[in-house]
């Protein structure tokens, strides 16, 4: 019998209670008890799945509208600025919408 079933605690209350707490304890729990514990979360169906980490190079160049698009900046707008024309400078300054499968590549990188 496990402690937390003498407590009459379930798996999410431990998470809930001992998650970032410097004082869990490590004796009563194991250390892979305490890693999972921490590093997991409940999906739709009740079971625990490990959490996924964010994609920090993602996260740094794209953002999430408030309607759910995702946006980036346009690339060739640094250097060689002369040969393009005002309309193509114009044009890369404005944001795009990343759209297809490669909206649902990022939200997966994401963690959306």
């Amino acid at each position: 019998m496990e402690w937390t079933e003498s407590l009459g605690w379930n798996s999410e209350e431990v998470i809930s209670y001992f998650h970032g707490s410097p004082f869990a304890p490590c004796a009563a729990l194991g250390a892979r008890d305490i890693h999972i514990a921490i590093n997991t979360k409940s999906n739709s169906k009740g079971k625990f799945m490990p959490k996924l980490k964010t994609h920090k190079g993602t996260a740094k160049r794209v953002k999430i509208s408030g309607s759910g698009k995702i946006i980036r900046e346009r690339a060739f707008g640094n250097h060689i600025l002369a040969k393009k024309s005002k309309a193509r400078k114009r044009n890369m300054k404005t944001a795009a919408a990343i759209n297809g499968k490669i909206k649902k590549n990022v939200k997966t990188a994401l963690g959306v």
